[in-house]
């Protein structure tokens, strides 16, 4: 993937008081977080590297079953794949996300660049 593909979309990184959460749903097991380092509309980076993330899902090609949420309390459910991974870091990219997640990613990343968050 060139770095045009890359930047297709306005990235923002995440602020402490401003979190969007992200956990790899497991249904075999509980649910294990994923530190988000930056989103954009079409997808996300996140680092495995929190205690119980299971590295071996994700691999480039894995697809995943997501669940985000929003400082607002508002959680969705998505599925995604994973597009590149480089040292601690691993970008996926949502497959078909629902319309009021588009919405909501949306409302999260304006907020985010009024207070000056792009990555």
């Amino acid at each position: 993937m060139n770095q045009q593909e890359r930047r297709r979309h306005v990235r923002i990184r995440p602020l402490a008081d401003y979190l969007l959460r992200a956990t790899l749903e497991d249904p075999s097991g509980p649910a294990r977080p994923l530190e988000v380092i930056d989103v954009s509309i079409s997808g996300l980076a996140v680092s495995p590297v929190v205690e119980g993330a299971p590295s071996g899902a994700l691999t480039k090609g894995s697809e995943l079953a997501l669940r985000l949420v929003f400082p607002q309390r508002q959680a969705h459910a998505v599925r995604a794949v994973v597009r590149w991974t480089g040292e601690g870091v691993v970008g996926l990219a949502l497959l078909a996300p629902s319309e009021p997640l588009r919405r909501a990613l949306g409302r999260y990343i304006g907020e985010r660049r009024e207070r000056g968050a792009l990555s």
